[in-house]
């Protein structure tokens, strides 16, 4: 068996350095807010394990409110790739979560303010196979709720799927069969990134007026 990688949530606060033999993590530091009676948001938390499940190397990823990490994969590389979802909070002030200079999208997409509302962006994010260096990290999504469902590692790309939450989620292509503002939060993207985050590729729509489909699961196949 080769080395095991896992990605999921945490919301206790870690304290001192996680457990890396390659070196210091990217971030030991637990990032989410303490609430009322010490409840506390999450915070994504990614781990490498070797072949007897001993624990290699750790690190967090997150802003101050729920970050929620869904899926991991490995590039030829052996780049780490984690995708999920990163929300505010019911105030004005956008979560901030870890990105790098020059990816598609740096900016948390919400309106100015949504009273007893949360917003919900998917982000994507790349670690070194030692997770000490975050390589590169973007966001995507609408000024409302986004979901994620899946993501897959193409031949020097990325894709990933789940459901749009408002008209303005970016589309490059145009949107398959037309579909109702009431009916939009339902309806699956499929957005394609290059490797270095860098461009969104492609991204379509997959709806209509009466129906909608919520994509679960995303891969692809050589031609």
């Amino acid at each position: 068996m080769e080395n095991v990688y896992a990605v999921g949530t945490t919301k206790i606060p870690t304290y001192g350095d996680l457990p890396n033999i390659y070196g210091k993590s990217y971030d030991s530091t637990f990032n989410s807010i303490v609430e009322i009676d010490n409840i506390y948001y999450e915070d994504t938390i990614i781990t490498k394990l070797g072949n007897n499940l001993t624990v290699l190397a750790q690190t967090l990823l997150g802003s101050e409110y729920r970050d929620m990490g869904e899926k991991i994969a490995l590039d030829s590389y052996g780049n780490i790739y984690v995708s999920g979802t990163v929300s505010d909070h019911d105030n004005d002030i956008a979560p901030n979560f870890p990105v790098t200079e020059g990816v598609y999208d740096t900016t948390f997409n919400r309106e100015s303010y949504q009273k007893n509302g949360i917003t919900k962006d998917i982000f994507v994010s790349k670690f070194n196979n030692y997770l000490t260096d975050l390589l590169a990290s973007t966001l995507l999504g609408s000024v409302k709720s986004d979901s994620f469902s899946s993501m897959v590692i193409g031949s020097d790309e990325i894709l990933i799927t789940g459901s749009a939450g408002a008209r303005d989620f970016p589309l490059l292509t145009s949107i398959q069969g037309e579909v109702s503002p009431e009916n939009f939060a339902n309806t699956t993207y499929i957005s394609k990134f290059n490797s270095d985050l860098t461009n969104l590729m492609e991204s379509t729509s997959i709806g209509n007026r009466d129906a909608t489909f919520a994509a679960k699961d995303i891969t692809t196949i050589d031609n």
